[in-house]
């Protein structure tokens, strides 16, 4: 199982795959406030894939490629942030 932890001042975030195979479907999300269990946390919608494919590197190629479109589209630079630099660790 795939496990990322990160421990902070306000609390915990637990983030696993027991699909080793498949670096995009099948997480799960853990969260606890200091000193408290953890719970499930739901992935709110707007961050899920809308498809599953056999093959979850797919889903990460698309939502790439679809983002730097619409940017091309909308005349807009993607320039990439701190958010974008924890989703690539």
């Amino acid at each position: 199982m795939g496990i990322s932890e990160v421990y902070g001042d306000h609390g915990t975030l637990v983030l696993g795959s027991n699909n080793l195979k498949d670096y995009i479907h099948g997480f799960h999300l853990q969260a606890a406030p200091a000193g408290q269990s953890l719970t499930e946390v739901e992935i709110i919608k707007q961050l899920a894939f809308p498809e599953l494919f056999t093959d979850g590197r797919l889903a990460l190629f698309i939502r790439v490629v679809d983002r730097w479109g619409k940017s091309i589209d909308q005349g807009k630079y993607l320039v990439p942030s701190l958010c974008e630099g924890v989703y690539s660790q």
